[in-house]
């Protein structure tokens, strides 16, 4: 029976991770809220999670990275590379790969891919080039840089914590490192090589065109009095006169039917598509206003120190999934979002009542003061005239000092990570390298509590026996499998969960199983452990497989299918050199 009450958990909680209704870190704290009211854990168990050195060490590592990136430690690899960039299409494809592969091995993979996004799109624009050809490079190289090290990136902290609890020998920081770098190094070969004959050449788009091509979508009134209202929508001449494209017409709460003999009203609200010069002008033009989820006076529009900043939506907002008007944008920070690009899907809500993800545009209105606030924040990565507060490169040796420190003491194995990253973590705020408001931001709330939920779900399951029920259960029906034939299963499973769960929670399911059915078999877990974190991190197929995928998903204008036929190769490369090459190194037979 218990069993039963907590594989019912492990299936809703799956099932509303890959159903993306329940944000990641809702999904955690039901978890945990289930097996306190559930009787399967007492609070203390239940909480376990948040104290788990897995948890602990994943928060040290994201502050010990937002550290590197506040101090502008990565920018100064980024405008190299815009200094060094030229037009051949491979040259960029192999100085991006060779700088995002070796710094996404100590840094977060979201953080190198916020810095070095909107770098990319600016030399695509001033070459002439698509951005559609180097975005997705981007992402995977990342991901292929933290398979290299311990601290690459959360998945592999997680598996190397899991297996450490179960009786495995402490995997140290280079462990990763000899399958990591063949996998970093065939990557290489496959974006300068086989990919530019995979990867879609939308042209610029929009995003990526700059602000004059972009169309937005906005929101106008019809103004009491307006040489508009009483005239249909064909006579209104919007399109021709305008350059504006009517979406929709919300007219007292409700919808109008949208035809050219649709006859406007004062205080009409119309959903429309528009260039930012054309929003531009629509504030000097008689009759009309723009609306957003507060109004906006012309007074406002022309006062001094007011202007307009373009911002994308990051991994890890929390404005992602929420609405502006559920987040209480405009209350919250004091900036108006005047228009929004919405991955290049024609929607005809109200901007105001549009859900967001990460990599949506939002056109910002407010002053220079309260944006650059904003760009500084967790909730928007600003891209355009307003910059996130200055670095301070005066600090920036001193981190990257630390950074070095905490990696070498953790490569020594004399001290256990937790202990060296936590330390790490510390003397980044006593330094003055993060702030503490910093520090909170750096640690994802959607990673922790995810995480610490899973965990606890994952140590509740390992008390019952439930893992050890998994375990024979698979090795009923994997009799007569060879090691390796095994290995390549473990891996194919947790591939496959990955692209549809986080590769955290992947991590926490199957590391647990991997190693109790190695066990029973009299394989040497380790293989199977490394294998599982291989391909937990192995997320090329989907856009919404890792969210550095997604981060690249709306600003090179791709579509689902790009993801998969680019990814695809390097996917089967990944496998074919993790099963082949992983068991030379660590063995499937223990040594006796």
């Amino acid at each position: 029976m218990e069993n039963i009450a907590l594989f019912s958990i492990l299936i809703v909680a799956l099932a509303l991770l890959i159903s993306n209704r329940v944000p990641p870190d809702g999904v955690g704290l039901a978890v945990i809220v289930s097996l306190i009211l559930s009787g399967r854990a007492n609070p203390g168990e239940a909480f376990a999670g948040f104290s788990h050195p897995a948890t602990l060490t994943v928060a040290a590592v994201l502050i010990l990275s937002a550290g590197m990136q506040r101090t502008g430690v990565v920018d100064v690899a980024a405008l190299w590379f815009r200094r060094h960039a030229r037009a051949a299409e491979k040259r960029l494809l192999r100085l991006q790969t060779a700088l995002v592969v070796p710094i996404s091995a100590f840094m977060s993979n979201t953080a190198t891919v916020a810095v070095f996004l909107p770098v990319v799109l600016s030399i695509t624009r001033d070459r002439g080039l698509s951005p559609s050809r180097f975005l997705i490079p981007l992402s995977f190289a990342s991901l292929l840089g933290g398979m290299c090290t311990l601290i690459g990136t959360s998945t592999n902290i997680v598996v190397s914590t899991l297996a450490q609890d179960l009786g495995l020998a402490p995997m140290r920081m280079f462990d990763f490192a000899p399958v990591g770098i063949v996998i970093a190094f065939l990557g290489f070969l496959y974006f300068t090589s086989i990919a530019p004959r995979l990867l879609p050449d939308r042209g610029s788009t929009d995003l990526a065109a700059g602000p004059k091509l972009r169309k937005y979508l906005t929101e106008i009134e019809i103004l009491p009095g307006s040489h508009l209202a009483e005239r249909t929508l064909g006579q209104s001449m919007l399109r021709e006169h305008y350059d504006l494209d009517v979406l929709d017409i919300h007219r007292s709460g409700q919808t109008v039917p949208l035809t050219p003999s649709t006859r406007l009203e004062e205080h009409d609200i119309l959903i429309v598509n528009a260039a930012l010069e054309t929003i531009r002008r629509i504030q000097e033009t008689e009759g009309i206003r723009l609306r957003s989820e507060a109004k906006i006076e012309v007074g406002d529009l022309a006062g001094g120190g007011m202007i307009m900043a373009e911002g994308v939506i990051p991994p890890g907002s929390p404005l992602e999934n929420r609405t502006l008007q559920r987040a209480s944008f405009r209350n919250r920070y004091g900036v108006t979002a005047i228009a929004l690009y919405h991955h290049r899907e024609t929607i005809r809500q109200r901007v105001g009542k549009t859900v967001l993800h990460i990599g949506d545009m939002l056109l910002l209105f407010g002053s220079k003061t309260r944006l650059r606030e904003l760009a500084g924040s967790s909730e928007v990565l600003s891209m355009v005239k307003i910059l996130p507060p200055r670095p301070r490169r005066r600090l920036g040796w001193l981190s990257v000092l630390i950074v070095a420190v905490t990696v070498a003491a953790a490569a020594t194995g004399l001290i256990s990570l937790v202990k060296v990253a936590v330390a790490g973590a510390a003397l980044m705020v006593l330094t003055g390298c993060l702030t503490m408001r910093e520090t909170y931001r750096a640690m994802d709330r959607r990673t922790i509590l995810l995480l610490a939920g899973m965990i606890s779900l994952g140590l509740a399951l390992q008390r019952s026996g439930a893992v050890d029920y998994l375990a024979r259960f698979a090795m009923d029906h994997a009799s007569g499998m060879g090691p390796w034939v095994l290995l390549a299963v473990t891996y194919i499973a947790t591939a496959i969960f990955t692209e549809l769960l986080t590769n955290n929670a992947c991590a926490v399911i199957m590391t647990p199983i991997a190693i109790a059915v190695a066990k029973d078999f009299g394989f040497d877990p380790r293989p199977f452990a490394f294998a599982v974190a291989y391909a937990a991190s192995a997320s090329f197929l989907t856009p919404w497989g890792y969210q550095t995928n997604m981060f690249v998903y709306g600003p090179g204008g791709y579509r689902l299918t790009d993801f998969a036929r680019v990814g695809f190769p390097l996917s089967l490369m990944c496998f074919l050199v993790v099963v082949f090459l992983t068991p030379f190194i660590w063995p499937f037979y223990p040594s006796p």
